[in-house]
C-alpha cells in the first residue's frame, strides 16, 4: 500500500512510473502513511518506495523460508510416524525363504567392517598418529 501511495504521489508530481497492481486503501494496515503523510520531495518519495520494496522482498523471502521449513517438517513427521517394523520383518522373512538371509547379513557385516577400517585408516592418515 505504501509503495502504491508513493508511486501515485510520484506520478502526480510528473514522474513517469507504472503502477504494478491495484491496492484497496480500505485494506491498508494501521500505521500505513496516508497520501498526505508521505513526503512531497521526489527523492524522499523514491527512497520510501525503495525501502518499502526492500521490506516487501525481505518479507517474501521470510515467507518462502517458513514454507520450506514447514514442508520439511511435514515430510519428517510423515517419516517419523510411519512404522517400518512390519516392512522390515517381511523383508527379512522373504530373504530367509529364498535362502539369502545369511548371505545378506554376512555382506552387510563385511561392508560395515570395511567402512570402519577405511575411517580408521583415514583418521590415522590425517593426523599421522595412531589411536
Amino acid at each position: 500500500v505504501v509503495i502504491q501511495r508513493a508511486k501515485i504521489k510520484l506520478i502526480s508530481s510528473g514522474q513517469d512510473i507504472e503502477l504494478d497492481d491495484e491496492v484497496d486503501d480500505d485494506q491498508a494496515p494501521s500505521g500505513t502513511p496516508t497520501m498526505e503523510e508521505l513526503p512531497d520531495d521526489i527523492a524522499a518519495l523514491e527512497k520510501v518506495v525503495r525501502e518499502a520494496e526492500d521490506r516487501k522482498k525481505l518479507l517474501k523471502e521470510q515467507e518462502e523460508e517458513e514454507l520450506d521449513k514447514r514442508a520439511r517438517w511435514k515430510k519428517e513427521n510423515a517419516r517419523r510416524r510411519h512404522d517400518f517394523v512390519p516392512f522390515l520383518l517381511s523383508v527379512i522373512k522373504h530373504l530367509a525363504r529364498k535362502g539369502e538371509l545369511v548371505k545378506s547379513v554376512t555382506a552387510a557385516q563385511e561392508t560395515i567392517a570395511r567402512r570402519q577400517h577405511e575411517r580408521k585408516k583415514a583418521k590415522t592418515g590425517a593426523t599421522g598418529v595412531s589411536t
